[in-house]
């Protein structure tokens, strides 16, 4: 799915990146980009105009694919094919819609603009990029306050010989199985330990009722923590200066799990 993500957002930024020449009114009358008609190409003025509608129609097509591609990916149980069928669906519906609101205003406006025309003092370019960034800042900063929600009811602990994976959140990895200490694997509850509570947060997430990433534990030493229950957790010593710590509904069982694997590499 991390596929598709990147193939529809990187299709929405370059939607935005082609809308934003159009906007500004850098690109002249021609017969390969823009949007063009008999009427746009037989007239400078409708030629602009009708661009300048169409790029912001464009846009709003880019950041909509865009912000689709990011929402989608955080809905739980949502399978790559029905992601897919989604974002195609945002991305076709969006471009109609662009496309029949482009031709509209040219009916609209052609016989004006071809025969009298007063126009804005146009706004400097600053305005037009200024809200390209500020739509890709917005989409970005969506995209982060959602992966808490997503993460805290999706993230899976793979265990096998290679070691520990943990998917679905931005701070997942593989632990080798290398650096494990398989002996030290324990389950562990906040409350009875609180020296092994975390203190500071690094570079992770930390909302009510879920902690991810990395942190400052209370005796100084690193943690990796994908905690949702601090009295369900399972402590994963490594021998790489940190310890994974993650909530599971059965500790023990984990514990167990994760030390059978590691003896049979």
């Amino acid at each position: 799915m991390g596929t598709l993500w990147g193939l529809y957002s990187g299709a929405g930024i370059l939607l935005g990146g082609l809308a934003l020449p159009l906007i500004l009114g850098r690109v002249p009358p021609n017969y390969w980009y823009g949007f063009r008609t008999p009427r746009t190409l037989n007239s400078a003025s409708l030629w602009y105009a009708t661009n300048r509608y169409a790029g912001w129609r464009l846009l709003a097509s880019g950041a909509a694919i865009v912000a689709t591609a990011q929402i989608a990916l955080w809905m739980p149980g949502l399978d790559v094919d029905t992601y897919s069928g989604l974002c195609a669906a945002v991305a076709l519906s969006t471009l109609a819609i662009a496309t029949l609101q482009s031709l509209w205003f040219t009916r609209q406006h052609s016989e004006v603009l071809m025969n009298t025309e007063f126009a804005i003092v146009p706004a400097g370019n600053s305005t037009a990029i200024s809200v390209v960034v500020i739509a890709m800042l917005l989409l970005a900063a969506a995209g982060l306050a959602l992966s808490p929600a997503y993460g805290s009811r999706n993230v899976r602990f793979q265990i096998s010989s290679a070691g520990l994976r943990v998917t679905g959140d931005l701070y997942g990895r593989l632990v080798p199985a290398a650096v494990i200490q398989a002996a030290a694997i324990r389950p562990l509850d906040f409350a009875l330990e609180p020296q092994l509570q975390p203190r500071w947060r690094i570079n992770g997430i930390s909302v009510p009722g879920y902690r991810s990433g990395w942190f400052k534990l209370n005796n100084g030493e690193w943690g990796l923590l994908f905690v949702t229950d601090p009295q369900r957790v399972a402590l994963v010593p490594t021998s790489a200066g940190y310890s994974v710590l993650l909530s599971v509904a059965d500790p023990q069982q984990f514990v167990a799990a994760l030390r059978a694997a590691l003896a049979h590499p």
